[in-house]
């Protein structure tokens, strides 16, 4: 099978054919301050399209009678690997492998931090994965006193859920201010009296996506001064209201169309 070279930093933005086995490989580089490493798929396809996405430091588990049998256990849109995990890697090779049912458009980023947080732009996007009872945790600077704050997470595969917490990060879910626990894609929304309540209007916040098993999903974090917060089809909304307090939602028919 035909390798393509994945540079690190380095965005491929190209097509794949309905059916084909698209297979690439990457150096992670010789460098000892790295802490984790990620191969990132985002694929543009029609709604429901099945995307196959595998990746393994062993060139041996590549084969075609074998591809099938890698991707029913790793489905996702993205791999990460920690410093501290028994796969983890530098100076070494890893294989990634995308099918695709339909033909389709799609970008493979693959990526090294030396910082075990991600910091995330407003409104990006971020695609990641999450190992079974594991934690990725993100770090986003609130700007806005005046805006409702919201995490929202539109889960691929798995069940993963959301912590909120200001000021630091606790090391177990129950010390974090604000969760949700859906088992479906599902938002946050922190509202302007909820960040006076914990007296941080503005600031840091700590973003946490716990895995009680093997998860793949997007995560866009926001700022909006609405009204009325919105309301997305498929996505459970967990907020907090005060005694007494009435909380109204909108949505429009595109927010629901499939």
């Amino acid at each position: 099978m035909k390798e393509t070279i994945l540079k690190n930093d380095d965005l491929i933005n190209s097509t794949i054919d309905s059916g084909q086995v698209l297979l690439f490989k990457y150096r992670v580089p010789n460098n000892t301050k790295i802490e984790s490493i990620s191969i990132k798929l985002d694929i543009f396809a029609f709604y429901k399209t099945k995307v196959f996405f595998s990746v393994t430091n062993s060139d041996t588990q590549i084969s075609s009678s074998a591809i099938k049998t890698t991707i029913a256990t790793l489905t996702g849109y993205s791999y990460k690997s920690y410093k501290n995990e028994s796969e983890f890697c530098i100076d070494c090779d890893l294989y990634a492998v995308v099918i695709s049912e339909e033909k389709s458009n799609y970008t493979l980023l693959a990526t090294t931090s030396e910082s075990a947080i991600l910091i995330p732009e407003n409104n990006q996007p971020i695609i990641d994965s999450v190992k079974e009872n594991t934690k990725n945790c993100y770090l986003y600077n609130v700007k806005y006193s005046s805006h409702d704050f919201i995490v929202r997470l539109n889960v691929f595969s798995g069940n993963p859920d959301i912590y909120v917490n200001p000021y630091f990060k606790p090391d177990n879910p129950s010390q974090f201010a604000f969760s949700s626990l859906s088992r479906r894609s599902e938002e946050v929304v922190i509202s302007v009296k909820q960040k006076e309540k914990v007296q941080h209007t503005t600031g840091p916040y700590y973003i946490c996506i716990f895995g009680d098993k093997t998860s793949s999903y997007s995560l866009v974090i926001s700022e909006d001064n609405l009204k009325y917060p919105l309301l997305y089809n498929g996505f459970t909304i967990s907020s907090y209201t005060e005694p007494k307090e009435l909380i109204v939602y909108s949505f429009t028919p595109d927010n629901f169309s499939s």
